[in-house]
């Protein structure tokens, strides 16, 4: 992928969570918002819930915790302390927007079916946001590091799965409208994009040639 194309896909993501905020804002979406949660209310079981709730612990904060020391102790390992570093602070900073975008909006959760009972406010989602840029940035390394095409190509498709699985299972249990999943999608993958472009930015101003940090910017 070309450095421009990065921009674009940069710059959409933003106008996309944008356009989707005023429409949020605006009560374009509660419509769709009602009807698509209400459908996949009615799809409830005992056993569906059961899976829908480990999914959903699995993809909290604590779970993330785990998975991201996992994620940079690898890298410490393999001697890429400058990514673990970055890895790190992304994700922290990460997770602080998305409560700063929630205390902006302060739009409540869903108030009925719901089968966990949260009190903090919904949009975005933070499953969605934290998730995405946290496989990403996975994704990212296994790409950049890993050798086998095939293991590339199925962590892409694994992870699709595992986020979408994710989301649903936040509107599954009536804590997220769908479109607080979407803005968090959004959220999350312009977070990802912006992490790994940031230092082709600064490369090509040779702000990082001296640092070793340019190789975060030659993502394909």
């Amino acid at each position: 992928m070309t450095y421009s194309k990065k921009i674009l896909l940069n710059l959409t993501l933003l106008s996309l969570f944008v356009l989707l905020t005023l429409a949020v804002l605006t009560g374009k979406t509660h419509s769709f918002d009602q009807s698509f949660s209400f459908f996949v209310y009615s799809l409830r079981t005992s056993l569906l819930t059961t899976v829908m709730s480990v999914i959903s612990f699995l993809g909290d904060i604590y779970a993330g915790i785990v998975i991201s020391l996992l994620v940079v102790l690898f890298l410490v390992i393999k001697k890429h302390q400058r990514d673990a570093v970055i890895f790190s602070l992304s994700l922290i900073i990460v997770e602080i927007a998305n409560h700063a975008l929630k205390l902006i909006f302060m739009i409540p959760r869903p108030n009925v079916s719901a089968l966990t009972v949260l009190h903090d406010f919904s949009y975005p989602s933070g499953h969605a946001m934290n998730n995405i840029f946290l496989y990403g940035m996975i994704v990212y390394y296994i790409s950049r590091y890993g050798k086998s095409r095939s293991i590339k190509l199925y962590s892409v498709m694994g992870v699709c799965i595992w986020v979408t699985l994710i989301g649903f299972s936040r509107v599954y249990l009536g804590v997220h409208y769908p479109t607080d999943v979407l803005a968090g999608y959004l959220v999350g993958l312009w977070s990802l994009t912006t992490v790994l472009i940031v230092p082709t930015i600064l490369t090509k101003k040779n702000w990082l040639s001296k640092s070793g940090l340019s190789h975060l910017g030659q993502f394909q």
